[in-house]
């Protein structure tokens, strides 16, 4: 096991590599946090956030496929500012997704994390890999997230506070620029991606309310980005609020690269201040 810890003002962020450890779960790479403002921490005793959880195709329901990135060696190096870490998984055994991932911490309530996956053999079933990521919520005052959205005959985009009926049920939304959900095989419904919702997503970010704190989730690109829920992801009344990349045709050989940014602040406005911190980020 290996663990590294950074303090921001008002975060504690520990970054972990998929060993077990004496409070973590086997597989709970990414990143534990604790805001200098809240008892608890924002994620699920012993789970994590920005947890690289699965690598996928489509086609197949192989739970050891699927639960790769949990299982096939990773290597965590601090970063060389000393403000983050760098997660690094070879070419794994059955996919052969070579994946990096560097997490940082930004005063002074926020982790940025950059993202690159390589596919460096064919191993799908068809032209897609995809890789899903996990946020295991800590016991928030609702089980859903919020996002700008509309129903598929829908024009206008609204809010939209969504949680899934049930594990793997509705579970993914699209982007709306994005109107070809990709075909998926005979999935089972517990994988969530192969689970659409009616909705879609207009920008690319969420939202949810977490012991008087707002986390939010903001991307860069959209494309290839889905974002899914599940009610009971991480136990009962720990919601799991996930995002998915994917890389349609993808090329061997290839870096496909998104960035993101999780905040964790008090936000009397959260609609309009997500949006906001979204744009300044953008344009940083």
């Amino acid at each position: 096991m290996s663990q590294f810890t950074v303090q921001t003002r008002d975060l504690t962020v520990t970054f972990s590599d998929n060993e077990a450890g004496p409070d973590r779960r086997a597989g709970m790479n990414g990143v534990t946090i604790r805001h200098r403002l809240a008892a608890e921490p924002l994620f699920a005793p012993e789970l994590a956030g920005l947890n690289f959880e699965h690598i996928f195709d489509g086609q197949q329901n192989d739970r050891e496929l699927h639960f790769e990135p949990r299982r096939a060696p990773c290597a965590l190096e601090a970063s060389p500012d000393g403000r983050g870490v760098i997660l690094t998984w070879p070419p794994t055994p059955q996919w052969g997704l070579a994946a990096e991932i560097a997490l940082r911490a930004v005063e002074p309530d926020m982790v940025d994390a950059e993202y690159a996956f390589t596919p460096t053999r064919r191993t799908s079933k068809g032209d897609l890999l995809g890789v899903f990521f996990a946020d295991y919520m800590n016991q928030p005052a609702e089980l859903g997230y919020k996002f700008f959205g509309r129903e598929a005959d829908e024009s206008d985009e609204r809010v939209i506070l969504y949680a899934s009926p049930e594990h793997g049920v509705l579970s993914t939304h699209r982007w709306a620029n994005e109107p070809a959900y990709p075909a998926m095989g005979e999935i089972e419904a517990h994988w969530m991606y192969a689970s659409p919702s009616r909705y879609a997503f207009a920008r690319p970010y969420f939202w949810g309310e977490v012991r008087g704190l707002t986390a939010a989730w903001m991307f860069d690109p959209a494309e290839g980005l889905l974002i899914a829920h599940s009610p009971s992801g991480g136990g009962a009344g720990n919601p799991a609020w996930d995002y998915i990349f994917l890389m349609p045709r993808y090329e061997v050989g290839r870096a496909y690269r998104w960035r993101s940014r999780l905040i964790s602040r008090p936000m009397p406005d959260p609609q309009a201040q997500v949006e906001s911190l979204y744009r300044q980020w953008r344009q940083a």
